[in-house]
């Protein structure tokens, strides 16, 4: 019995270490990179709070970013579901989702990357451009 609960608290923070647990969240830097109009482009100091909250059933589980010098306007991401790469490994989770805060659902790609200081950051990519989330802070 005592060797199969040391197997199991062995084994268990490797299971959990690729998951992202649903909570609130903030970040304090961000970057954008516009494809084609590179003037667009900026890296930025500001604190961003974002809600994560997975579910069983995909269409249930979204992720919201709150720029807080903009309350009212929320960005929204509704996970359609989890990408899975050939080569893919524990610190990075990838999904497709509906881009839900713009009038034409858009479909975009949100990546979460773990680093090796076990830091989480958020990547929202699409063809256009891309903004990064940086070491996101559990609240």
């Amino acid at each position: 019995m005592k060797v199969i609960i040391f197997i199991f608290l062995a084994v268990c923070p490797l299971l959990l270490y690729g998951q992202i647990p649903n909570g609130e969240y903030v970040s304090l830097k961000t970057s954008y990179k516009n494809n084609t109009l590179n003037d667009n482009n900026f890296i930025e100091e500001s604190r961003f709070n974002i809600s994560i909250q997975f579910d069983e059933i995909a269409s249930n589980s979204k992720i919201i970013i709150q720029d807080i010098r903009i309350p009212k306007k929320l960005l929204m991401y509704e996970i359609i579901k989890e990408i899975d790469y050939p080569m893919k490994n524990d610190s990075i989770n990838s999904y497709k989702c509906f881009v839900s805060h713009i009038n034409n659902k858009i479909v975009t790609t949100v990546t979460f990357h773990r680093n090796k200081r076990n830091q989480i950051n958020l990547l929202i990519s699409d063809n256009h451009s891309s903004q990064m989330f940086f070491n996101l802070l559990r609240q």
